[in-house]
């Protein structure tokens, strides 16, 4: 698997970008759950995912994420999050930034 790579400029812009959606508040960060692809559709990631919401839930707390496709947008859409953005720099692929609330 290859990792894409962008340049420093690009890199600043896409975290300023990710900066007008993040939530004032306090707030948790979900970051980088990745499954590998011969695991993909499996449940595993869904699983993983639930395990964090669940302690997310218990803290009463507002969630902040960013998805870096459509398909994984709806699936986290499926758990409760909610599309505030879309974000692209040149000629990425778009990402998505979400936010959950305690369900």
């Amino acid at each position: 698997m290859e990792v894409a790579r962008i340049s420093k400029t690009a890199r600043k812009v896409l975290f300023e970008e990710f900066g007008k959606y993040h939530p004032a508040e306090p707030h948790w960060y979900f970051t980088m759950l990745g499954i590998d692809p011969m695991h993909q559709g499996s449940g595993r990631g869904g699983r993983l995912f639930q395990y964090g919401l669940a302690i997310l839930d218990e803290a009463k707390g507002l969630a902040f994420n960013e998805a870096t496709s459509l398909g994984s947008a709806r699936l986290y859409e499926r758990l409760g999050w909610k599309i505030v953005g879309e974000v692209q720099v040149g000629s990425s692929p778009p990402i998505f930034p979400m936010v959950r609330r305690q369900s």
